[in-house]
């Protein structure tokens, strides 16, 4: 009898599912033969415990990142900051993100009127950090282009990038694009010696793989048009201004996230 018991007991234990953490393992699908035992269902238990509370050490390690803690807005994810040209304090409370389409006219109108009233009131201030993120169009043919010489202008430096960067704007305004025939003569305008490196660069796409995690980050983030910016501000809050807003529109966004 005891023997039978002892039988039925070994069975039990064989075909029980054990939680491991949020998934179950299910025993009855190893061999008959090699059935778990009481000591090896604890040696397992304590095993897992002794991985998962490595886990959680190892996470607890790891720095926080502000640039994590935007919530979903609908089922759209904010476009985080996580590459870009960049101006400002890199710890200011509310960071812009603008996606730029070097042949758009509204992009270049709102780096004239509007962008330096943020950069004199909250960018010079310390209460925003400004990234330069890129959306070039497909119908514009010249777009994609210039981003991938102000990218490769920030091998000498972002102020040479800034600088590219206005450059090319001021020629948007002017009623021209960044054709192949003014190139450049606009990059040697603020880059000088190093102009015919950047250009080739640029000619040889070495920054494409910016450029394409950049149109896959601004439409992850529900970006459809240029200008857009993704204003993230702190616990997690996120706003998104469409096209060439005015100075106000923007206050009014600002102020109430660096209050």
């Amino acid at each position: 009898m005891k023997k039978f018991l002892t039988t039925i007991l070994s069975l039990t234990f064989a075909f029980q599912p054990i939680a491991v953490g949020a998934a179950s393992v299910n025993i009855s699908a190893r061999p008959t033969n090699s059935a778990i035992t009481r000591t090896s269902v604890r040696a397992l238990r304590a095993g897992y415990n002794a991985r998962n509370d490595m886990r959680v050490m190892q996470q607890q390690a790891k720095p926080a990142s502000k640039l994590s803690t935007y919530a979903p807005i609908g089922d759209i994810i904010p476009a985080l900051p996580s590459t870009g040209l960049s101006m400002g304090a890199i710890d200011a409370p509310v960071t812009v993100v603008e996606f730029i389409d070097y042949e758009c006219v509204h992009c270049a109108d709102f780096h004239t009127k509007t962008f330096p009233y943020i950069k004199k009131r909250y960018i010079d201030g310390g209460k925003v950090r400004f990234v330069v993120r890129h959306f070039p169009l497909e119908r514009h043919a010249y777009a994609a282009p210039a981003a991938e010489a102000v990218e490769c202008a920030r091998t000498q430096g972002d102020s040479v990038a800034w600088k590219l960067h206005n450059a090319i704007l001021e020629t948007v305004q002017a009623g021209s694009d960044f054709m192949y025939e003014n190139r450049l003569a606009i990059i040697e305008s603020v880059a000088g010696s190093h102009a015919t490196d950047i250009l080739s660069c640029a000619n040889a796409k070495q920054k494409k793989a910016v450029l394409d995690a950049d149109i896959k980050d601004a439409m992850n983030g529900g970006i459809n048009s240029v200008p857009s910016f993704w204003v993230l501000g702190p616990k997690g809050k996120a706003e998104l201004i469409q096209g060439a807003a005015t100075f106000d529109v923007f206050q009014k966004v600002l102020d109430g996230m660096v209050r």
